[in-house]
């Protein structure tokens, strides 16, 4: 039988464990959040992909040109790429706790998002997940991230939590 001692410093391993693991899993849910956001927000210029980003300390509101500049969508993988990396690198530095915000400052993003359904439906005819604005379906891949990850369940498992579901709602 283990000391009182030994029992709490079991105990405080895996609280740490868990607390790691949950930290590492809102870095996963932020990044998946963001992908979505730049890849299906639509985009001529480029600025509109170009203006998702990743902060830890406070949303961000400065305005940024496109990261490179291009008409008619024809630089779309390079905003995306340019956008993907500066939201990923700022929520991989996460650190415990830390809150985590993805934010676009554009005066239009938010007539981008309420349209979607009609920039979407333009031919062909999009598919079924296009029905709702590009918000909606970043924060469903956010919320898939979580219903599918290990993370949680492992360390629950490692600190001897069993017979648990977790549940999105």
């Amino acid at each position: 039988m283990a000391t009182p001692e030994v029992a709490a410093a079991n105990i405080r391993k895996k609280g740490s464990a868990l607390g790691a693991a949950a930290n590492a899993l809102g870095a996963q849910v932020g990044i998946a959040i963001g992908k979505s956001l730049v890849t299906l927000t639509p985009s001529d210029t480029g600025a509109a992909k170009s203006n998702w980003q990743g902060s830890r300390v406070r949303p961000r509101t400065v305005k940024r040109t496109a990261y490179a500049v291009g008409e008619f969508s024809k630089t779309d993988s390079a905003n995306e790429a340019a956008a993907i990396a500066q939201i990923t690198s700022q929520f991989k530095a996460r650190k415990k706790n830390q809150p985590l915000y993805i934010t676009n400052g554009l005066h239009y993003i938010g007539r981008l998002e309420e349209s979607y359904n009609e920039i979407k439906r333009k031919e062909p005819t999009p598919p079924a997940r296009h029905k709702s604005g590009f918000f909606i379906i970043a924060v469903q891949e956010g919320k898939n991230v979580v219903r599918n990850t290990k993370l949680i369940r492992q360390a629950l498992t490692n600190a001897g939590v069993t017979g648990f579901r977790i549940e999105i709602v």
